[in-house]
């Protein structure tokens, strides 16, 4: 998502109007809280429907976070109540996880994602895992300066490519089978067999399970706040993914269509 220089400055002179608000905030404090609440605001942004943003609906997220004054209030008295462990702010390279996990067990965030890099070599159930504590740590102990949810964005970031692979596996089965049932009762030689022609007809569903374990967890994390634009990259990775698996049904039909072409060239060739 990009915003405009005007919209830049837009944000820039309403968290200033916040901090005029926060005298009795630390420096660091203050400079943790708002740069917190511009990235709430970010992510408010980047799950609008309407793309690019345009100047209206940045006054209305604004108008939806209301006055600074009143703003600042609530920063102020939710930085100086207890603080609980949670998902952080600071320190995120995905979704906070790793540091959030750090704070509930006292130890160093360095400790927690050695372990998750170890445990990464497992593939979609790290990740499954990872999403896991996500919301554990998101609903179980939330953190208000912590990055919404976004539900329509999620659901879209999902169900779209879900919805393309799906169709694209009912696809290639009816075309396939409908190839194959052409084949074996009008142009079969003597019930010739394709042999490996038909790859894609014994491996398809395979494939598909797996393509589906795999672009699923990665979808969902595209549909969440990730930190350092980690969201946008992963879902350019799921559209690669189904891209491919576009590129594997057509070649897959293809050696049936050439396989079934091949047999029936050699019947007509037997004297």
């Amino acid at each position: 998502m990009r915003l405009t220089e005007k919209q830049e400055r837009r944000i820039a002179r309403y968290l200033r109007d916040v901090n005029q608000f926060l005298a009795e905030l630390s420096d660091k404090a203050r400079e943790q809280a708002l740069a917190a609440l511009r990235q709430r605001i970010v992510t408010s942004l980047s799950g609008l429907p309407r793309q690019p943003v345009q100047d209206v609906d940045l006054e209305a997220v604004l108008a939806k976070y209301g006055d600074p004054a009143r703003l600042a209030k609530q920063l102020v008295a939710q930085r100086q109540a207890p603080r609980r462990a949670g998902l952080p702010t600071q320190d995120v390279r995905w979704l906070g996880v790793c540091a959030g996990l750090a704070r509930v067990l006292e130890v160093e965030p360095a400790v927690v994602r050695a372990f998750a890099l170890i445990l990464g070599i497992t593939g979609p159930f790290a990740l499954g895992l990872y999403l896991l504590g996500y919301f554990i740590l998101y609903f179980a102990i939330p953190n208000p300066d912590a990055p919404r949810i976004q539900v329509g964005k999620l659901l879209q970031t999902v169900l779209v490519p879900v919805a393309i692979t799906i169709f694209l596996f009912v696809f290639s089965v009816i075309l396939i089978k409908g190839a194959m049932y052409a084949y074996l009762r009008f142009l079969a030689p003597g019930g010739s067999t394709l042999g490996e022609w038909t790859w894609l007809r014994e491996d398809g569903a395979s494939i598909f399970t797996w393509l589906l374990v795999v672009i699923i967890p990665l979808s969902i994390l595209g549909g969440l706040p990730m930190a350092n634009d980690w969201d946008a990259t992963l879902k350019k990775v799921v559209q690669a993914l189904v891209a491919i698996y576009a590129i594997v049904i057509c070649l897959g039909i293809a050696c049936l269509l050439v396989g079934i072409i091949l047999n029936v060239v050699k019947g007509l060739a037997l004297p």
